[in-house]
C-alpha cells in the first residue's frame, strides 16, 4: 500500500474526516488508498495551532485536547486519494468549505513551485496507530502489518520506508 507523511495536526484531521484537502508542492497522478504516517516531528507552528480556531474544537472532536494527545511516527490510517488539481482549478463542486481554507494552505504558490489540492475521500483510521519510519514523498507500507492493524491486531514496527515510484524528483521537499 502507498503511504505519505502528513505533519500534525493535519494527519489527525485527515485521517478523521474533518479535513478533505492536502495541498502539496508537486502533482501526483496516482490514485486510490493512501495509509496516512502521522510525521515524528511536531513543529512549532503545529503546536501553536493545536491552541487556535478552527483547530481546537476540530480536535476536540477526535478526542484531542492538547498538542500532547497527538500521535506522531505512527501509520493513522487510510484516506483515498480521489483527484489533484492545482489550487486555482479546483472544480467549483469541490471547492474547499470556509474551514477548509481556514484550515489549508490554498495560496497559489510555494516559494517558486505552484499549489496543488490533493481530494481526499473515505477516511478510515485504525483503532491501534502503528509505529513506522516515514519518508518525503509516496512510500510503500507493507499491505500485510497494515492489514494486521486494520483488523485490530497488536502490530509493532519500525520498518524502513520504499519511495514509491511516483515519489516528487530528488530534492523537492513537499510541504504539509
Amino acid at each position: 500500500m502507498k503511504a505519505i507523511s502528513i505533519h500534525q495536526p493535519w494527519a489527525s484531521l485527515l485521517v478523521t474526516g474533518r479535513k478533505r484537502f492536502e495541498t502539496r508542492a508537486w502533482h501526483t497522478n496516482y490514485r486510490g488508498p493512501l495509509a496516512i504516517h502521522a510525521s515524528r516531528l511536531l513543529t512549532s507552528i503545529g503546536t501553536h495551532l493545536t491552541t487556535q480556531k478552527p483547530y481546537q474544537q476540530l480536535l476536540a472532536t477526535i478526542g484531542v485536547d492538547t498538542y500532547k494527545d497527538l500521535v506522531l511516527g505512527k501509520i493513522l490510517g487510510q484516506a483515498t486519494l480521489v483527484d489533484c488539481w492545482r489550487v486555482m482549478e479546483i472544480p467549483d463542486a469541490n471547492l474547499p468549505t470556509e474551514t477548509e481554507l481556514a484550515i489549508g494552505n490554498f495560496g497559489t504558490k510555494q516559494g517558486a513551485r505552484e499549489i496543488w489540492a490533493w481530494l481526499f475521500t473515505d477516511p478510515k483510521p485504525l483503532t491501534t496507530p502503528f509505529a513506522t519510519g516515514g519518508t518525503l514523498g509516496l512510500w510503500e507500507i507493507d499491505d500485510y502489518l497494515y492489514n494486521q492493524a486494520e483488523h485490530r491486531q497488536s502490530v509493532t514496527s519500525e520498518l524502513p520506508c520504499q519511495p514509491a515510484s511516483d515519489s516528487p524528483p530528488p530534492g523537492l521537499r513537499p510541504s504539509g
